[in-house]
């Protein structure tokens, strides 16, 4: 895969969302749309999955890794599969809000849905597409 739309990004950055695709993708292509909300407990740090299991619920996964560890984040899993663009801003946005206080296993933050409601994090990821905007292709 390659990692298009990704220019200010940091190498670590990159490795980490390259991780967190192959965590998710792994399952859309081995069960296809079976996979399809349900969640895997991410790495912070890498972006590696936890465990590599695929749990019905957040709760579950919660439940199955907390011990195994406490900086992880869940991801739920959509049809698509996670592109690069969409697993930087997501691995962003959780990195974010860990160091903002977040704890995942009690409360899943709420990715804003509006850009202007983004703030600096965004404007990183604006720049890097054409026109330096997002836009709805």
């Amino acid at each position: 895969m390659t990692l298009k739309g990704l220019e200010l990004a940091t190498q670590e950055e990159k490795d980490a969302v390259q991780r967190l695709c192959d965590a998710v993708n792994v399952h859309v292509e081995a069960i296809g749309g079976e996979a399809f909300g349900k969640y895997i407990a991410v790495r912070l740090e890498d972006g590696r999955a936890v465990d590599g299991s695929l749990y019905d619920t957040r709760a579950d996964a919660v439940r199955h890794t907390i011990d195994k560890s406490p900086w992880c984040f869940y991801v739920k899993v959509n049809p698509g599969g996670l592109g690069p663009r969409e697993a930087w801003v997501v691995l962003g946005y959780a990195r974010q809000a860990k160091r903002n206080g977040a704890v995942f296993q009690n409360e899943e933050p709420i990715v804003p849905m509006l850009l202007e409601q983004g703030g600096s994090w965004l404007s990183r990821q604006a720049a890097c597409m054409p026109g330096g905007t997002f836009s709805r292709v």
